[in-house]
């Protein structure tokens, strides 16, 4: 088959598609819709640009009040980076991270004492995982259902 004898095509059309962007109306409702802690972390996915696995595995020495920041150890490429902390979120942050505080309490009242250290910070570093900075600050369904959080009058976080 000779070039000059091909029969006129078309090339495959690329669908256009336009990002979804929420109004700041749309965004507002959406955040009133949600429990805590549920709203703080959407705050910081959507104020702070997290995933949903950083904001997840959040640290209490990760956020910085003072410089309103926030590192994300661990995220995306294995890499760590620091990003804003958004200050609409601020109280709530505070109130979660004085939350973790009280269960960190109850925990070493009942003898509980660790929490997962990355690497081999435990070895390093034995005690590392009894200090308040270490703790998750979203804890996760089984950690609250122990006896001491079920004699708070606030609801615990549950995700």
């Amino acid at each position: 088959m000779d070039v000059d004898t091909l029969p006129e095509f078309q090339y495959a059309k690329r669908p256009k598609r336009l990002p979804v962007v929420l109004t700041q109306l749309e965004t507002k409702r959406v955040f009133q819709h949600l429990n805590e802690p549920y709203s703080i972390m959407v705050g910081l996915m959507y104020g702070a640009g997290l995933r949903l696995s950083e904001c997840l595995s959040l640290r209490v020495l990760d956020i910085d009040f003072e410089r309103l920041e926030i590192t994300v150890r661990h995220g995306k490429g294995n890499k760590d980076r620091r990003t804003l902390l958004p200050e609409f979120i601020l109280p709530s942050l505070k109130e979660a991270v004085a939350k973790t505080e009280l269960y960190f309490k109850c925990d070493q009242n009942m003898g509980i004492d660790h929490v997962h250290l990355p690497n081999a910070l435990s070895k390093k570093y034995s005690n590392a995982g009894k200090q308040l900075k270490w703790q998750y600050v979203f804890r996760c369904r089984e950690d609250i259902e122990r006896p001491c959080y079920r004699k708070n009058r606030t609801p615990p976080y549950s995700h």
